[in-house]
């Protein structure tokens, strides 16, 4: 858990900036606002994602310096980044969306529920704090990343309009999807260094 809550961070630090990316991009209300909530609903998701670390025994300070480049993060976190950082910035809307909104948090609630079913066999390890605090990425992503995608796909399939560009935002949500995996299963081969 802690490779995985640590390596993963720097994303998840970053995913505000790569929606307000795409939000130069909007032209309409509908996805204007749905962007404008998504940012503001991810910065508070980066701290939660902190208060998970720190229930499961990791220092604060490793993870903000692991996601302000101090330290240098795994090859697939960073591959992962830079591919959402440059579909969202190079892309367009459709494809942004489609990379960011539609796969990767389409993904995000049914792994959260996976993950939350296996929260509690760390319950009594030493060093694991199970408060609320440390459930609350997991409880949000739980219930609100099943409504996230829904609202990208209208976002998508108002942009998309030509076959060209619903092929490229196909293209787009799966190399997001499969460069997420990459990243989930090299995080969960790191051991973080102890606490100082």
């Amino acid at each position: 858990m802690q490779g995985w809550i640590l390596q993963i961070y720097p994303f998840i630090y970053d995913f505000p900036k790569f929606l307000a990316e795409g939000l130069i991009k909007v032209e309409d209300d509908f996805s204007r606002t749905f962007l404008i909530e998504n940012i503001r609903i991810e910065r508070a998701h980066a701290e939660h994602w902190l208060w998970m670390g720190e229930g499961f025994g990791l220092d604060r300070q490793q993870m903000l310096n692991l996601a302000e480049g101090e330290t240098p993060i795994l090859r697939d976190v960073q591959s992962l980044t830079d591919w959402v950082w440059r579909v969202n910035t190079k892309g367009s809307l459709a494809e942004a969306v489609a990379a960011t909104s539609f796969a990767i948090e389409g993904v995000a609630g049914a792994l959260a529920r996976k993950i939350a079913t296996g929260f509690e066999s760390y319950r009594d390890r030493p060093g694991v704090d199970m408060s609320p605090k440390t459930y609350k990425w997991i409880r949000e992503h739980c219930h609100y990343d099943d409504e996230h995608p829904k609202f990208a796909l209208e976002i998508v399939k108002h942009y998309a309009i030509t076959e060209r560009m619903q092929r490229q935002v196909m293209f787009a949500a799966k190399r997001s999807l499969e460069l997420l995996e990459l990243a989930l299963l090299s995080s969960t081969q790191v051991r973080p260094a102890p606490k100082r």
